[in-house]
């Protein structure tokens, strides 16, 4: 399991305005309030394919001195000041290799969808 929303307050978004997955927004058309479903998702439906151009490396020094491990997921802020997640691919002797792409691109997702209510 990967995220849930069960223990905390329902996920709110409107149709149509990019704020969840592309897949989740086109199962719910159509869903009554109540209605639960369990979908699988391509890539394509959700977090995207996996591109190698978003995996990059940087000067180790980037990190300034901070204790980094491959698998280590950090937030690196871009040169327009944009916050983007990263996991750590490779920590070398003067370079970090890094990936930007989401933990579950390239991957089909199973989704289990309750639509609680339709304002």
């Amino acid at each position: 399991m990967f995220d849930s929303s069960v223990s905390r307050q329902p996920v709110r978004f409107e149709v149509g305005h990019g704020q969840v997955i592309q897949g989740i927004e086109e199962e719910v058309i159509g869903m009554n309030a109540g209605e639960e479903k369990k979908v699988c998702l391509s890539p394509e439906k959700g977090f995207g394919e996996h591109r190698e151009g978003l995996i990059q490396s940087a000067p180790k020094e980037i990190f300034q001195g901070q204790e980094i491990v491959a698998g280590d997921i950090v937030d690196l802020r871009s040169a327009e000041g944009q916050l983007a997640k990263a996991t750590i691919v490779n920590v070398a002797e003067d370079q970090v290799t890094f990936d930007l792409n989401h933990p579950l691109a390239g991957k089909n997702i199973i989704v289990k969808i309750e639509l609680v209510e339709v304002a």
